[in-house]
């Protein structure tokens, strides 16, 4: 694999601004010096993720993670180092030689997964656009009223009834059969024959965030009572349902336009959509929330509305979804009702993008929308089932986070139903009180999710302090070595090379001594990317993160190395003390004396 020059590292460093960069995958908002945004690496309700402009660098004070772009980059996208590089610089509009461009570390297996996927769609997609055997699909296709456009941006194909027919391309490929069954797209059946699970279906490639396709969802174009109508890859290496949103890679680029984001429950929905106009919306594909598309979608919004079918199985689920939403994370969320118990596909087609914009500015409020879905739970001419509905009205009241909109809703119960306002004040403090008991229950049980646990060069590690002084001293004069050159200069005009008082400020300070001699740009926050020393990576993020005074001053520096003298000449001395101590219990006079005598002068020294 190539390195990439210093020098170009460098240049990104110093062209690319990180509130720039960050705010083009999720949006943030200036705080006095830095900005803030809730953390993409986790859930994180309240904003604890910070970007110093200034320093050009970003922590998140609850997880732990930090670093500078490149680790951001590699963090959000799940990318290497050269990766990072490559996509900063794309970024910046900067030219990387070829060499760089064209060399990846990718995981060899994995890699063989996305490529037997690509060949596969390229092979469906030629096979329904441009064969007669696709003519019977592409009817469908136009029946459904899907466009040529919309078949290309979503690389709509068709998979042949003869699986000999893409077996025999992929091996001509030297995929093997472990590979291709591997990829979930082929099983073998009993007589060992590779099968086509897709077969005789219309195809819909499966993405991810970067565009790769990584599954398949199959759909017949006929009526078989023995086949399944729908059916999607099994979970593999590369595709986990409950991670998947459908759309997510071209939605992107739309929301940061509309701001917010349309949530479906199938693909046929986004398809849609998507060719009426509204590009803003990815799918479910049936699954319930999970913590996995909070975070993908907490990257790229705040705000999302919900576009289920307008049945009743469709709004039991929008019901757990806004709660899921509303209860586990800080977005915006509102519901969109379709009419006449239709799914979002049949309606825009009927009513056409005018008519479904006008539902999108009809859009319910969390409340309001519990409010109507659980009146058609409960017969409100009943005393006993009135006191149910209200009793899950104010359940809902204590899930909405914000304690003014909470105390609107109390008032509008209080009216409506003509309640003593303090009985309702007391039913919602008791609903409160119960749900912050279960999320509590619910943390015990499962406190710690594999995606939660930080990379290693970010676990929380913490240096022991022996001297208080001397580690203040520490953290100056290394913050200075991190951001200004010339600390640097200083240090060269030093009769002595530096000796800090901790371990790990010693090897912080070799690691940037190293880091500096090899040419490298300032700040040298990019230092983190080439320490594998999890302890020693976390030490220098939090010095990367202090409060210190910004501008070098000279006198500081002397300042900081003056107390260290100071504390290694304390520590000589309660060394030489314990000796003395020995000395005269072994009535040892001359080596008393000497002892002594050593004493006296560093103590002279230490005034």
């Amino acid at each position: 694999m190539a390195r990439i020059p210093n020098e170009i590292v460098n240049q990104i460093l110093s062209e690319v601004n990180i509130v720039d960069l960050i705010n083009s995958y999720i949006p943030l908002q200036k705080r006095g010096n830095n900005y803030l945004c809730a953390c993409p690496f986790h859930e994180d309700n309240n904003p604890s993720f910070s970007v110093s402009e200034t320093k050009q660098i970003f922590k998140c004070f609850s997880c732990g993670r930090a670093g500078n772009i490149y680790s951001f980059i590699q963090e959000y996208e799940h990318v290497g180092f050269v990766d990072a590089v490559i996509k900063a610089a794309e970024f910046a509009n900067i030219k990387l030689p070829d060499i760089v461009t064209q060399s990846t570390k990718v995981n060899p297996k994995i890699e063989i997964l996305y490529q037997i996927h690509q060949k596969v769609v390229e092979f469906y997609h030629y096979y329904l656009t441009q064969t007669h055997h696709g003519e019977k699909a592409l009817d469908y296709l136009t029946q459904r009223g899907i466009n040529a456009e919309t078949i290309e941006r979503f690389n709509i194909g068709y998979a042949p009834n003869n699986s000999e027919l893409i077996y025999q391309i992929l091996q001509n490929e030297d995929f093997t059969d472990e590979q291709l069954i591997q990829s979930g797209i082929f099983y073998q059946n009993d007589r060992k024959q590779m099968i086509d699970r897709f077969k005789n279906r219309l195809i819909i490639p499966l993405r991810d965030e970067q565009g790769r396709t990584i599954a398949l969802s199959g759909r017949l174009i006929e009526d078989n009572p023995s086949l399944a109508k729908y059916i999607n890859s099994p979970e593999t290496d590369i595709f986990v349902k409950s991670r998947f949103l459908f759309n997510i890679d071209l939605a992107r680029q739309a929301v940061r336009q509309s701001e917010e984001l349309l949530i479906t429950e199938g693909y046929m929905d986004v398809i849609s959509l998507s060719q009426a106009g509204f590009l803003n919306s990815v799918a479910t594909m049936g699954t319930a929330f999970t913590s996995d598309h909070l975070r993908q979608i907490k990257r790229i919004t705040r705000h999302v509305k919900l576009v289920f079918d307008g049945d009743r199985a469709g709004q039991d689920a929008m019901s757990r979804a806004m709660d899921r939403l509303i209860d586990e994370s800080s977005l915006s969320t509102e519901a969109v009702i379709i009419p006449e118990g239709r799914d979002p596909d049949d309606w825009i087609k009927r009513s056409g993008k005018a008519g479904f914009q006008t539902l999108l500015d009809k859009s319910k409020s969390y409340y309001d929308f519990k409010k109507a879905y659980l009146a058609t739970s409960y017969n409100l001419s009943l005393d006993n089932e009135k006191a149910q509905y209200i009793e899950q009205l104010i359940k809902t009241v204590a899930l909405i986070p914000s304690s003014i909109e909470q105390q609107l809703r109390v008032q509008e119960i209080v009216a409506e139903f003509q309640l003593n306002e303090a009985i309702v004040q007391e039913q919602l403090t008791r609903a409160t009180r119960y749900h912050e008991k279960e999320i509590k229950q619910q943390s015990h049980s499962s406190k710690i999710t594999k995606t939660d646990i930080p990379a290693e060069s970010f676990v929380t590690s913490k240096i022991t302090v022996e001297s208080k002084k001397a580690y203040q001293a520490e953290r100056t004069i290394l913050f200075n070595l991190i951001y200004h050159e010339s600390a640097w200069k200083y240090i060269q005009q030093l009769d002595e090379i530096p000796i800090m008082y901790h371990d790990l400020s010693n090897r912080a300070f070799l690691a940037l001594d190293r880091y500096y001699y090899e040419g490298n740009h300032f700040p040298m926050t990019q230092i983190v990317h080439q320490i594998d020393d999890g302890e020693l990576n976390q030490w220098l993020q939090d010095i990367m993160w202090s409060d210190e005074v910004f501008d070098f001053n000279e006198q500081e520096m002397a300042d900081c190395f003056g107390i260290l003298k100071k504390e290694f000449i304390g520590q000589k001395i309660d060394e030489l003390r314990t000796k003395l101590k020995q000395a005269k219990q072994e009535n040892n006079q001359t080596t008393s004396q000497e002892i002594f005598q050593q004493i006296f002068l560093l103590m002279k020294e230490y005034k």
